[in-house]
């Protein structure tokens, strides 16, 4: 790509996402998928989740997940909001190629899947480790809004409704869930 069209398009994409930022800031006081301090000593607040968390979040799998977001530096109430959006807490959820906690595609990340070692798309750890990997990649490229807006449609399609100016309901839910976890 030549130097001016990489120029446009930074630029394109830097001022699509600036009050995208602003906003995401307003909602929640967090603009980073990063900036929350990820704390292993933290308890999951399963008593503002669903039986099906509870069910899940057996001591040896809440190390496991709080290990997963520190690996991958994700704020361990936007990973458990997106868990909760995606499957409810459901490791055998599917729906189409979507499969698991995080809703992974076996047909657009078969190559993430092979390359994290992770051959079982309902496997709760693969799963979040699937999950933690995408958006920790997508966060390197905008802020939480554009991640969680990527997770959700995809990177081309999250870029064409930011430019647009719509609202992304999903990143607002997954923002606003996040925060109820954490204050709790």
């Amino acid at each position: 790509m030549k130097k001016g069209r990489f120029f446009v398009l930074f630029c394109t994409i830097f001022l699509c996402t600036m009050p995208i930022k602003a906003h995401a800031k307003e909602v929640t006081g967090v603009t980073n998928i990063r900036e929350t301090e990820i704390n292993t000593d933290t308890v999951i607040p399963l008593s503002m989740l669903s039986d099906a968390a509870t069910e899940l979040f057996d001591e040896n799998f809440t190390e496991q997940f709080l290990n997963i977001c520190e690996r991958y530096d994700i704020d361990q109430y936007i990973m458990l909001a997106v868990i909760e959006a995606e499957s409810q807490f459901d490791p055998l959820a599917q729906n189409g190629t979507h499969y698991g906690l995080c809703q992974i595609s076996s047909k657009w990340h078969a190559d993430r899947a092979a390359k994290l070692g992770v051959d079982d798309f309902y496997d709760p750890v693969g799963n979040i480790t699937l999950g933690a990997d995408l958006l920790s990649e997508l966060s390197l490229r905008g802020d939480i809004y554009y991640a969680l807006a990527s997770y959700r449609w995809g990177e081309s399609e999250a870029k064409k409704m930011i430019r647009q100016g719509e609202s992304i309901m999903y990143a607002d839910k997954i923002i606003t869930r996040a925060e109820e976890l954490k204050n709790d």
